[in-house]
């Protein structure tokens, strides 16, 4: 028994003294990682806050996108139904211009075809009376003769 306890004292004493280090690596590691624990903490807090400022970005950037989007479909539909009505008023401009043309042309056509008919009665008549007039002549110097002989 004697012996255990002069042993056991010595192991004891060793036991103790690698306790103690040991109690110092551990709370040497301990502050080591409280301090690692607190720097994640104020990380976690600072990416959560910026995460929360994109998720804000994202979330304006998308209403005016969506904001942008609108006011051009509106634009959009103004300009193609200004289109379209101009379109529509240049169809009825060329149409009636067409008609106004065809008209005019109708006109001048059956213009000339009267003045054509009318010149071809004077010509005719001025034909025939000088026909007459020159039977009439014919008619008379015949006579003159028939007289002088």
């Amino acid at each position: 028994f004697m012996c255990y306890c002069k042993n056991s004292g010595n192991d004891l004493a060793q036991s103790i003294a690698d306790a103690e280090a040991k109690i110092e690596n551990v709370a040497a590691a301990l502050e080591e990682a409280t301090q690692r624990k607190e720097q994640l903490e104020a990380d976690l807090k600072e990416h959560t806050a910026n995460r929360d400022d994109a998720k804000d970005t994202m979330a304006k950037a998308t209403a005016l996108r969506e904001k942008e989007e609108a006011a051009h479909a509106k634009e959009k539909s103004d300009l193609e139904t200004n289109l379209a009505a101009i379109a529509k008023d240049t169809m009825a401009k060329a149409t009636a211009l067409r008609e106004k043309e065809e008209a005019a042309h109708a006109k001048e056509k059956s213009d000339l075809e009267t003045a054509n008919r009318d010149d071809a009665k004077d010509t005719m008549a001025k034909a025939t009376a000088l026909r007459e007039k020159e039977e009439a002549a014919h008619a008379k110097e015949k006579s003159d003769l028939e007289t002088n002989l």
